[in-house]
């Protein structure tokens, strides 16, 4: 669980909201290893339905369950992959949206009552996106043909 969503369904008025990004700025420790401040952002869309509609957006009768105070709102993530990411021991991670936990169920969607403060938990996968290659340094090279060529003087020295 990455922490709770919130939206604030009241009524609006044109122009209409149609879509979010949400930063998450967080402090990264792993094991004894601490990253940092890293930020992530993530992008969601807002279907602002019209609260008269019958049937509402989500196919369902208006006054009824989720929309018994007018036709719900939905929140969509649309953006799964993050900006931020960060290493630890060679492994690059990142943080991937899953969706919602909303109402004790996992959802893509979040349907958000109007009027009314709506939260539902959002839930996360920290993703290890792969090893990075440690590139041979510079000197290496040079250091080993030295050794060689150091190897073979000695050994046509002692011939």
């Amino acid at each position: 669980m990455l922490g709770t969503f919130t939206h604030l369904n009241r009524p609006i008025y044109s122009p209409f909201l149609t879509s979010a990004t949400l930063q998450v700025d967080t402090d990264i420790t792993v094991g004894a290893t601490h990253v940092g401040i890293i930020s992530f952002l993530f992008d969601f869309t807002h279907h602002e339905t019209l609260n008269g509609a019958d049937p509402c957006a989500n196919g369902e009768a208006n006054d009824q369950g989720v929309n018994r105070y007018g036709c719900a709102d939905i929140i969509t993530v649309t953006s799964k992959v993050t900006s931020g990411s960060f290493s630890v021991g060679g492994v690059y991670y990142t943080i991937n949206i899953a969706g919602f936990m909303a109402d004790g169920k996992f959802v893509a969607e979040f349907e958000t009552k109007e009027k009314r403060s709506n939260g539902a938990q959002l839930m996360a996968r920290l993703l290890a996106t792969g090893a990075h290659q440690v590139p041979e340094p510079g000197s290496l090279a040079p250091l080993g043909m030295g050794l060689l060529a150091l190897g073979l003087r000695s050994r046509f020295r002692s011939d």
